[in-house]
Order: C-alpha cells, then sequence, then structure tokens
C-alpha cells in the first residue's frame, strides 16, 4: 500500500528517510537537496548548495534526524545540513571529485562521525566534532582533515 507520493520538481537522484520516520530527504538533478514531512508530505525545506550539472547524488540522515549530509556530481564537497533550520552546518573538503555515496558512521549513526566515497578512488571518515578552525588549518597544511585516529588505512593489490 502507498502511504504518500512526494512531486518533485527534477528528476530525483537518492533519497533516505530518518530513522524517527519524520522526515525524508531526496537530492535531485536540479542541485537541491529537499526536506519533506514524512506524515504529511508538505516540502519543509529547498536546500541549495551543491554546484555543477550532475545534480545531488548521494543523501543520509543521522540517526536523531537533525542532520543530513549530501554529496553531488561533479562537486567535491560533503554538505552537512542542519534540518532544524535547514541552513549549512558545515562543508567538509577533502575530495577531488565527485562525491557519490555519504553515510552517517559510528554509534546509531549519531551524527558525529561521516564516511564518504568519491570517484577519486577514495572513502574519507569526518569528525563533525572536530574544531572547524583545526580542520581549516589541517588542510592548509596538506593534512587530511577528518583522518581517521591511527591515520588513514590502505589496503588491496
Amino acid at each position: 500500500e502507498e502511504l504518500l507520493q512526494l512531486e518533485h520538481p527534477s528528476r530525483v537522484m537518492a533519497v533516505a528517510a530518518s530513522d524517527v520516520g519524520t522526515r525524508i530527504v531526496t537530492g535531485a538533478g536540479d542541485r537541491y537537496v529537499r526536506v519533506w514531512d514524512a506524515a504529511t508530505g508538505d516540502l519543509e525545506f529547498e536546500l541549495p548548495g551543491h554546484s555543477g550539472r550532475g545534480g545531488v547524488a548521494t543523501v543520509s540522515v543521522s540517526g536523531d534526524g537533525a542532520l543530513a549530509v549530501s554529496g553531488a556530481d561533479p562537486d567535491d564537497r560533503v554538505i552537512v545540513w542542519d534540518l532544524r533550520t535547514g541552513a549549512q552546518a558545515r562543508v567538509l573538503r577533502g575530495h577531488s571529485v565527485n562525491v557519490n555515496a555519504v553515510c552517517f558512521a559510528g554509534p546509531e549513526r549519531s551524527g558525529s562521525r561521516v564516511a564518504s566515497g568519491s570517484f577519486d578512488m577514495s572513502v574519507r571518515l569526518w569528525d563533525l566534532n572536530a574544531d572547524a578552525e583545526e580542520e581549516e588549518e589541517a588542510e592548509a597544511q596538506g593534512a587530511f582533515a577528518g583522518e581517521p585516529a591511527g591515520g588513514a588505512a590502505r589496503g588491496g593489490p
């Protein structure tokens, strides 16, 4: 039984729902992230911010439903959204091309860590509790901001 249909103004490329079932987050070909009320289908936020022609390729919602993350084609940034206000909470930089996979990681997908995958053949783990100034300083010095504890792991043939 279909419970809800959301009318979208552009092709839908990604969809995620909050664990508590109150919100649905979509990514679209027009480069917008949209936040919907899962009970009524009302559009809560239309979030611009990604660049490029391809659109928003991936979205994820934190376990508590307070944050969302998105990645786009050919945008090399991960954008963290505050779903209480509709504002950009953070922009994570480190990939060199398209971000085509994102998810919340850690205990109960709490919103403290995000994993992202890119066409640059890397997966990055980000600590959202890290001080933004420390991340900017590390990035300016050429270090990977948000590197997992113990350094970067590499494997494979």
